[in-house]
């Protein structure tokens, strides 16, 4: 069903027929029919962001219709990092701690290796193979450790701080209009917030709506 053929609010309002079910995932409309599937109908631009600039692109969408025939909405809530310190791993990232820690450790193996090299062979070769498992069990260590400064970067929470303005008129209207060339110009049909009764949530839906 594309955007251009659902009712509007005030045709749903004088026919007394208000609510609307979409399910994002799971929903079977051939057993429950009026939970409907959402991104069949409405598609939706990236979630959690923590930019306040909320670029946009269109994220989830499923079905046959194109994102101009589906209504949309803004995730409009701003979000911050619990350990803003923490960064992603990458091969041309400066070493942090745990890596000096996994230096030291490697080049203290390395001096081993060096020393026992000049001894007999066969003691070389059984203390090589030890210091094999050695390094791969370091290396599983520093896999860890990568994973967990990825899990750590990755912890988000509400920006509280900055709600009001978040959920200002200007910020909420603006976020609609970078949205809308991928909707055909149109305006968002839902928004979602945090911290609703902060800022001007009501009355940006209410301009959205075209009520003033």
């Amino acid at each position: 069903m594309k955007a251009t053929e659902w009712p509007t609010l005030g045709e749903m309002i004088q026919t007394g027929k208000r609510l609307v079910v979409f399910m994002d995932y799971g929903s079977n409309p051939a057993e429950v029919s009026y939970i409907l599937p959402q991104f069949d109908h409405i598609w939706e631009p990236p979630f959690s962001s923590t930019d306040p600039n909320f670029p946009c692109r269109v994220d989830r969408i499923s079905g046959p219709l194109s994102s101009q025939d589906h209504m949309f909405m803004i995730n409009h809530n701003l979000n911050v990092k619990v350990f803003p310190w923490v960064q992603r791993r990458s091969p041309s990232a400066d070493p942090g701690f745990f890596d000096t820690i996994a230096g030291a450790i490697n080049n203290g193996i390395n001096a081993v290796k060096d020393t026992v090299n000049n001894g007999v062979s066969t003691v070389v070769g059984a203390v090589n193979n030890g210091i094999d498992q050695i390094n791969n069990g370091i290396g599983q260590i520093n896999n860890g450790v990568d994973q967990g400064k990825d899990t750590l970067a990755s912890v988000l929470v509400p920006d509280f701080l900055n709600a009001a303005k978040t959920n200002s008129m200007s910020s909420i209207v603006k976020d609609s209009e970078g949205c809308a060339p991928f909707s055909g110009g149109k305006r968002t049909n839902f928004v979602m917030l945090d911290f609703i009764d902060l800022g001007d949530g009501r009355q940006a839906v209410e301009n959205l709506n075209g009520f003033f």
